[in-house]
């Protein structure tokens, strides 16, 4: 008799676990990686934001021929990372036509800023116009953050709720795994032969904040 029982719950349990998980595997929740948004990031720039920018113009150049205007600017800024990891990619610095929000050039950076961490840094960048690009010129600064397709739920959003747990534990390394990590600086100075420098002024470049523009 006590094993007939025995075997009862063996048998109840079977077919009452089997269904149950067969179910998890049709049943969708938010995917934890992406969040539910499908897509994520592709550096960890996402937490970084500009907190202070400073530009100074050093020199302006009509180069080849007197085709292009060069800015020869000094850039600093602060950037601050709120994110719980090492925030490493790219920072893009606009010349930009405040009166109408043109972007008259965009240079890039490559900044490396630990997590809850605050970075200072000064920057020589080149900027190129055309002669017939507006005067009235201030320098921009935002984080790079393109993203992709997260794998984990193939841009759906959505994971099986039997995957669920698994990719709640290797949430942080999965989006880890899905971001590139950039080695090499993605700007290149700039090379204006001395001949070609036509004419020259100094004069300070206001700021230009497009976080505080658009809010």
């Amino acid at each position: 008799m006590k094993r007939f029982f025995t075997f009862q719950k063996k048998t109840i349990a079977f077919f009452t676990l089997i269904p149950l998980l067969t179910l998890t595997a049709f049943v969708k929740v938010p995917c934890p990686v992406c969040q539910e948004h499908g897509a994520v990031p592709t550096t960890s720039m996402q937490w970084v934001s500009v907190r202070n920018i400073e530009a100074s113009v050093g020199g302006i150049y009509l180069a080849y021929c007197g085709l292009f205007r060069v800015y020869l600017t000094t850039v600093s800024l602060t950037l601050l990372n709120t994110g719980d990891v090492d925030a490493n990619g790219h920072l893009s610095l606009q010349l930009v036509d405040y009166t109408t929000g043109y972007v008259i050039d965009n240079q890039y950076i490559v900044i490396n800023i630990p997590a809850h961490k605050q970075l200072k840094s000064t920057y020589d960048i080149s900027f190129l116009a055309n002669v017939d690009d507006p005067q009235t010129v201030k320098v921009a600064a935002r984080p790079v953050v393109e993203k992709v397709v997260d794998q984990a739920c193939k841009g759906t959003g959505t994971v099986r709720l039997n995957e669920w747990p698994l990719w709640y534990m290797m949430q942080h390394k999965a989006l880890q795994a899905q971001q590139e990590t950039v080695e090499e600086p993605a700007f290149v100075p700039l090379f204006i032969p001395p001949e070609d420098w036509e004419s020259s002024s100094q004069y300070d470049l206001d700021v230009y904040d497009e976080f505080t523009r658009y809010q």
